[in-house]
C-alpha cells in the first residue's frame, strides 16, 4: 500500500510539473494547443495510465507548436533602391530615372512604397526700375513631383507670398540692393521632408521583373511679381531643391531564429518517436 501511495504522490508531482510547462507553452504561443490540455485532464482520472497520456499530450503539443512556428514565424524584410539629385540653385528641370524592379518571388511581395525626399532654400531679389516709389508683392511657388506612366504619384509644393511697400525710385544700378533694391536670404525655406506613396496591389505587375521601372522626376517654379507701377520692377530667385526618390519592396520571409526553433522542435519530435518505438 505504501508503494502505491508513493507512486501516486510521485505521479501527481510529475503531473504538476508537466502542467506548469504546458501552461508556459500556452502563454508563449496561444490556445491552439488546448487539445493537449484535454488529454492532461483525462490522464488525471487514471493515475496508472496518466504518465502515458501525458507523454501523448506533450507529443501533440510539441507538434502543434512546431506547426505554429511554421505559420507564425514570418517577418517583414525590404529591399530599397534610391536615386538622388543635388540641384545647387537649379529649378525647372525634368529627368527620367530608372530604378530596379523586384526580381524575387512575386508571392512573397506584400508591399511597394515609393518616397520623395526634398527640402527648400530660396533667395529672392528685386529692383525698382521706375522713377517713382513702388510696392511689390512677390508670389513664389515651386513644385517637385514624381510621375509614372503619365500619372503623378508624388507631389510636393513649396510656396510663399510677401509684400514689400514703398520701395524707393530707381538708383539706376541693377544690383539688387542700394536705395531701390533688396535681397532676401532664405525667402522660402523648408527642412528636409519625405512624402510616400503606397503602390496598389493591382499595379504590382509594373514593378516585377528583371529590368527597371521608370519615373519622370521634375521641379518647376511659378514666379509672380505684381507691382504698383505696372511692371517696372526686376526680380530674380535662386532655389536649391534637392530631390531623392526611393523605392522599397516589402516581402515576408521566415525569421531565422524561428527556423532554428522549428528545426529543434522537429528533431525533438523525431527523438521522441524513436524512443517510443524502441520502448
Amino acid at each position: 500500500m505504501a508503494c502505491w501511495h508513493d507512486y501516486c504522490t510521485a505521479n501527481k508531482i510529475r503531473i504538476i510539473i508537466r502542467k506548469t510547462i504546458l501552461f508556459l507553452v500556452l502563454t508563449i504561443t496561444d490556445n491552439s494547443v488546448v487539445l493537449g490540455l484535454s488529454l492532461v485532464e483525462e490522464s488525471e482520472q487514471n493515475m496508472r495510465l496518466g504518465d502515458c497520456k501525458l507523454k501523448k499530450a506533450l507529443f501533440l503539443i510539441s507538434f502543434l507548436v512546431v506547426l505554429q512556428l511554421v505559420f507564425a514565424s514570418l517577418v517583414f524584410a525590404s529591399d530599397s533602391f534610391s536615386w538622388a539629385r543635388t540641384t545647387e540653385t537649379i529649378v525647372n528641370w525634368e529627368e527620367i530615372i530608372n530604378l530596379p524592379q523586384y526580381d524575387g518571388n512575386p508571392s512573397l511581395l506584400t508591399g511597394i512604397i515609393l518616397s520623395l525626399e526634398t527640402s527648400m532654400d530660396c533667395i529672392i531679389g528685386a529692383e525698382n526700375l521706375a522713377a517713382v516709389s513702388s510696392d511689390v508683392s512677390i508670389d513664389l511657388k515651386i513644385n517637385a513631383n514624381v510621375m509614372h506612366n503619365g500619372i503623378a504619384l508624388l507631389n510636393q509644393d513649396f510656396s510663399k507670398t510677401e509684400s514689400f511697400l514703398a520701395i524707393p525710385a530707381t538708383d539706376k544700378n541693377l544690383d539688387w540692393g542700394g536705395k531701390s533694391g533688396f535681397t532676401v536670404e532664405h525667402f522660402l525655406q523648408a527642412p528636409t521632408s519625405t512624402i510616400t506613396y503606397n503602390v496598389p496591389a493591382e499595379d504590382f505587375a509594373d514593378y516585377i521583373g528583371a529590368g527597371n521601372v521608370s519615373f519622370a522626376v521634375s521641379t518647376a517654379c511659378d514666379h509672380w511679381l505684381p507691382t504698383s507701377t505696372r511692371g517696372s520692377m526686376a526680380s530674380y530667385y535662386e532655389a536649391d531643391l534637392p530631390a531623392k526618390v526611393t523605392i522599397q519592396y516589402i516581402t515576408t520571409v521566415p525569421e531565422p531564429s524561428s527556423i532554428i526553433s522549428m528545426l529543434a522542435g522537429v528533431l525533438g519530435l523525431a527523438g521522441t518517436t524513436i524512443r517510443r518505438r524502441l520502448s
